[in-house]
């Protein structure tokens, strides 16, 4: 154990054990140090009673960071990581912080190239910035509970990282979090995220899928630029803004859905999503724009919801030629009379601008059909049975079928089915001691029969035999006739 006392401020700490680059707070400083398991972790005394801890540039292997260190026969807690406190430990495979733990500081484990396993105690609240950046082997971290921010650039450059899981109280995610996580395939962000830094996800050219939550107001700026492998996104009604370039370069997205809450598609959203081919842009949107969806050369269909057209920047649109534009009923004029025509000349039709889904209960027991009719607005559904079902009616109790409805909200239909069951009652009489054998029966006794059948287009059918069971009398008739009489009573 060795106590080292600084009395003014230091950009670098040279230890007796080996040159670590480490950068110190402008403070005194008041430093003891243990070694554990062949590592030497300093600790600097803040308060009575707490420490945070650094490490050197030799520590190498697991390291399980201690809850508490006595020195001088005082116990302190150990509450933080310093800045820089493993900066470059590029031996360091794995480290364990514990529940004492509160912060994490910036630079924390900058560059620790062989860290593959990473433990985050259940009291840390904030990740410092750039605390893991360029922990090229990282390959998964557990963000617990306790954290409420992520900072800036905290794991750029984990190129190994292939999972993420960020707990639900992680309000917002810093400038370049994720930044070139080239590895990571999927992300869900919990739903007390508020913010999308700028460039949180950039260039993460693995990302397949993000699910972002419904509290989530705005995405950055480039946050998921050059995502290369992102096939869809969904962008919650909560989102007010979406940043330049927030998704551009995303080759393979295919579709892409503006929610009502977005007023505002910011410069170069989509450019250059190559693969995008429909998209549909929500009723607030009141500006796109320039080069939002540029470069996107496979768009073919634009659902515009505004019933006043969005006001387009420059070359909003680069291959406007192969694309139809859906606008809501009675706006094709104000369309026609803006910067839409000039992208699109006789391409602009009306159609819905409100969501109609439609579904039945059970997909298995029958579909649901949409024919537009000729007024613009106005749909016709038709409920279409399977076999051995019936149409029941509709969620809200309607009974027509087909059934003709107006379209003035986002609105769902569910049609409701339910299986055919044929049932047929049979009441039957029997004498004692014979049996009744028809409609798959076999039975001599009295009571109440159940068969279960099948119809022969294979529909369930039930049939119910109420069967009696009578007597059987027996009469001794004394008669007396004459030789050469027949005796004709009774039956004989």
């Amino acid at each position: 154990m060795r106590t080292i006392t600084f009395g003014k401020p230091l950009s670098r700490l040279i230890t007796l054990v080996a040159i670590c680059m480490l950068s110190l707070h402008a403070m005194a400083y008041d430093l003891f140090s243990y070694t554990h398991q062949g590592n030497t972790l300093f600790y600097n005394i803040t308060s009575d009673n707490t420490v945070e801890v650094w490490g050197l540039n030799s520590v190498s292997g697991a390291v399980v960071i201690p809850s508490s260190v006595t020195n001088n026969g005082t116990t302190y807690s150990v509450t933080s990581i310093g800045d820089e406190a493993f900066y470059l430990c590029s031996g360091l495979t794995s480290v364990t912080i514990p529940n004492s733990v509160t912060s994490i500081g910036d630079y924390a484990f900058e560059g620790c190239s062989s860290l593959t396993s990473v433990t985050i105690g259940n009291s840390v609240t904030s990740i410092g910035d750039y605390a893991f950046i360029s922990c090229s082997g990282l390959t998964s971290v557990t963000i617990p509970n306790s954290v409420t921010s992520i900072g800036d650039y905290a794991f750029e450059g984990c190129s190994s990282l292939t999972s993420v899981t960020i707990g639900n109280s992680v309000t917002s995610i810093g400038y370049r979090a994720f930044y070139e996580c080239s590895g990571l395939t999927s992300v869900t962000i919990p739903n007390s995220v508020t913010s999308i830094g700028q460039s949180a996800f950039a260039y993460c050219s693995g990302l397949t899928s993000v699910t972002i939550p419904n509290s989530v107001t705005s995405i950055g700026n480039s946050a998921f630029a050059g995502c290369s492998s992102l096939t869809s996104v969904t962008i919650p009604n909560s989102v007010t803004s979406i940043g330049w370039y927030a998704f551009a370069s995303c080759s393979s997205l295919t579709s892409v859905t503006i929610p009502n809450s977005v007023t505002l598609i910011a410069s170069s959203a989509f450019e250059g999503c190559s693969s995008l081919t429909s998209v549909t842009i929500g009723n607030s949107v009141t500006s796109i724009g320039d080069y939002s969806f540029y470069g996107c050369s496979s768009l073919t269909s634009i659902v515009s919801k505004a019933t006043v057209p969005p006001v387009l920047g420059n070359e909003v649109f680069s291959n406007p030629n192969n694309c139809n534009v859906t606008v809501p009923c009675g706006s094709l004029l104000f369309y026609m009379v803006s910067s839409w025509n000039n992208y699109f000349p006789y391409r602009i039709t009306e159609g819905l601008s409100f969501d109609l889904s439609v579904a039945a209960n059970d997909d298995s027991f029958g579909s649901v059909s949409v024919v537009e009719t000729q007024s613009c607005n106005v749909r016709t559904l038709t409920a279409t049975p399977s076999s051995c079902k019936s149409f029941v009616a509709w969620n809200d109790g309607n009974t027509d079928n087909p059934r003709t409805v107006t379209i003035t909200s986002d609105t769902s239909f569910t049609a409701i089915f339910e299986s055919v069951e044929i049932s047929n009652d049979i009441t039957a009489a029997i004498c004692q001691g014979s049996a009744y054998t028809e409609n798959g029966f076999n039975v001599s006794e009295a009571g109440v029969y159940t068969q279960n059948l099948q119809t022969i287009n294979g529909c369930d059918s039930t049939v119910t035999l109420t069967l009696t069971v009578n007597p059987v009398y027996s009469f001794t008739i004394d008669a007396t006739i004459n030789q050469g009489e027949t005796y004709h009573g009774n039956g004989f």
